[in-house]
């Protein structure tokens, strides 16, 4: 195996695992988004429950490109 069918490995295996729930109401502390422009995901890695701080992602409605949006909470 080489690095790029290892690499393949490993972002199948976290593609399988990154929770996707999409956000319609915008958190209360999320400055840097634009809810006319882009639509808004909040995403866990392997689905484990946790307290505290949420992640979030946006994906432009023009130019359909995914930014990290940042940690929002506790």
């Amino acid at each position: 195996m080489n690095k790029e069918g290892a690499e393949a490995i490993a972002r199948d295996y976290f593609n399988t695992r990154i929770k996707l729930e999409f956000f319609s109401k915008l958190p209360t502390g999320l400055y840097r988004f634009n809810p006319e422009d882009e639509i808004l995901f909040r995403f866990d890695l392997f689905e484990t429950p946790h307290l505290g701080d949420s992640k979030y992602v946006a994906v432009s409605k023009v130019t359909r490109q995914a930014r990290y949006v940042g940690r929002i909470g506790e």
